[in-house]
């Protein structure tokens, strides 16, 4: 029913985020019910997200989801955890290039999944206008990425790869932002600077401004009047 509401614009992403959370802590409730039963997972579930992007909420819906239908469900980041820790205290490095290269095919596999799931047909009508506000927002971007974002971030070489996962976030998501980066340090070298601060401020700054951002504009009168004019002629 919440995905419902959120697809015709009924419920908006707090809405979303509390349902979320109200569901996690029924789960938290419904878990040592579950185990007293004696009941055996139906299967084993790992979970994960894009390497660098710390967007959560889907990974955490799936995988309550899922323990709902009666699968264990494991967070990769937990395994990661793990066995990094694991890696340093046995003196056994870890091969980086395989996690990289697994790293790089999710990313890839998240952005052609994200375009697939665009209905494009239903924007030919507005292509004028979206093509139009599109080129703004390149323009936008670029011009603020260059003479803001670098300056302030030093006009060195971190500066420049911050910019390029800036213009990233501008135009996507952090897992955007993560692929710009990766293409320039590629080529030129890595930027540990840059992969600490993206993310955090891509990710995690970010969703708290677009939190209090989204509770004020809900609040505002036009928006309540709209939502009851909506929930009205369903």
């Amino acid at each position: 029913i919440v995905g419902v509401d959120f697809r015709d614009g009924i419920l908006f992403v707090p809405e979303v985020l509390m349902a979320a959370n109200a569901m996690k802590a029924g789960m938290a409730l419904l878990k040592p019910i579950l185990a007293e039963t004696g009941a055996k997972p139906i299967g084993i579930m790992v979970v994960g997200t894009v390497k660098g992007d710390i967007h959560d909420i889907g990974k955490n819906l799936v995988g309550m989801m899922m323990e709902g239908a009666g699968f264990e469900v494991i967070d990769a980041m937990l395994i990661g955890i793990v066995i990094t820790n694991l890696s340093d205290r046995t003196k056994r490095p870890l091969k980086l290039g395989d996690f990289d290269k697994t790293g790089e095919v999710s990313l890839q596999l998240f952005l052609a999944m994200s375009l697939m799931s665009m209905d494009l047909s239903s924007l030919v009508g507005a292509f004028g206008p979206i093509f139009l506000t599109l080129c703004i927002q390149i323009a936008v971007i670029s011009v603020f990425s260059v003479y803001i974002v670098f300056r302030l971030m030093g006009r060195d070489y971190d500066a420049a790869v911050i910019a390029g996962g800036f213009c990233g976030l501008g135009m996507g998501a952090t897992p955007v932002a993560i692929a710009n980066m990766n293409a320039v340090t590629l080529k030129h070298g890595p930027s540990f600077k840059a992969f600490l601060v993206i993310p955090l401020v891509g990710a995690f700054f970010i969703d708290i401004l677009n939190a209090v951002i989204i509770k004020f504009f809900l609040g505002l009168p036009m928006m309540q009047q709209a939502a009851e004019t909506t929930a009205g002629t369903m």
